[in-house]
């Protein structure tokens, strides 16, 4: 009995320019907006929204691993993109709370739309088929589950804007995320 050979082939990925559908996908969840921040990093951050709704397109790394898979986006390679080719500026925060929650850097200016806004969820689904167009890998999310998770991440955000806010307005500081 023969045994059939096995293919030697490389898997091919569903995305030519990871960098390119990531700088596209932020674009399409965030706007700009003067003294708004989004997180850079943790389950607040656009990276985080990104591998919940196209996981096959992000690459989840441990601290300090320098692997890298083709087709894939890291948290770090996309930040840069966004920082370098999409002018997204970044912010440091040294509240305490922020770091524990992984979120003391922050994109500056940039806010995360919410389709629980009529006008947000307007401009969400223009966007959203537009990137369905340019990156047909999209359409394997479903658009009520790519609103719920952009929701998600932009709820959970507003949140710890919520808390930051009360602990300022408890210590009577600045209303910046310093």
């Amino acid at each position: 009995m023969r045994v059939p050979k096995r293919s030697t082939g490389e898997m091919k990925s569903p995305v030519t320019n990871p960098k390119e559908l990531a700088a596209a996908f932020a674009n399409t969840i965030s706007e700009a907006a003067e003294g708004m921040y989004i997180a850079k990093y943790g389950k607040h951050s656009i990276f985080h929204c990104l591998h919940r709704i196209l996981p096959v397109v992000t690459q989840l790394c441990a601290k300090g691993e320098r692997r890298r898979i083709k087709g894939k986006i890291t948290v770090s390679e996309m930040n840069k993109v966004l920082k370098r080719k999409c002018g997204f500026g970044e912010y440091r925060s040294r509240r305490q709370y922020l770091r524990r929650l992984g979120s003391n850097w922050m994109f500056a200016n940039r806010r995360l739309l919410d389709p629980s806004d009529s006008n947000d969820l307007a401009i969400l689904e223009s966007n959203y088929i537009q990137l369905c167009t340019n990156f047909p890998v999209f359409t394997t999310c479903p658009k009520e589950r790519f609103f719920a998770l952009v929701w998600e991440t932009a709820a959970s955000w507003q949140m710890v804007g919520l808390v930051d806010g009360m602990q300022r307005r408890m210590r009577g500081g600045p209303s910046s995320p310093d």
